[in-house]
């Protein structure tokens, strides 16, 4: 019944007493981390099966790192493969808003790419 940092916290008190994590903002980064890697994996692998499970991983990660372009990526090809297409292009050109084209140009042209395959149905 707890919300996402309450959870979290308890998980961290846990964890900080046992010397894995030194500090908050490791811990975090871990967890949203685990989150979409998690979701990513339903996503390459289409695991139909998984995908509300998916879903709610992709989003856990966006609670902890909301403007983060690889994880709205991950949970845009969720939605899409979920059937929810328009949900689907609105979270992909977010990621693509939210991604630095700079740091990873290879990336940034997928996630266009993409976005181009949603909007035509050819995903």
């Amino acid at each position: 019944d707890k919300n996402i940092f309450e959870q979290l916290d308890a998980l961290y008190t846990k964890a900080f007493e046992n010397d894995i994590y030194s500090d908050w903002i490791t811990f975090k980064t871990n967890h949203e981390y685990i989150f979409n890697n998690a979701a990513w994996d339903i996503v390459e692998n289409r695991k139909s099966d998984w995908l509300q499970e998916g879903i709610k991983w992709s989003e856990m990660s966006l609670k902890l790192n909301p403007d983060n372009g690889y994880y709205l990526d991950t949970l845009a090809h969720l939605y899409y493969q979920n059937g929810e297409k328009e949900k689907a292009i609105e979270t992909e050109i977010k990621a693509i808003a939210n991604f630095n084209k700079d740091n990873d140009p290879e990336i940034y042209q997928d996630l266009k790419n993409t976005l181009e395959k949603m909007k035509n149905g050819t995903y």
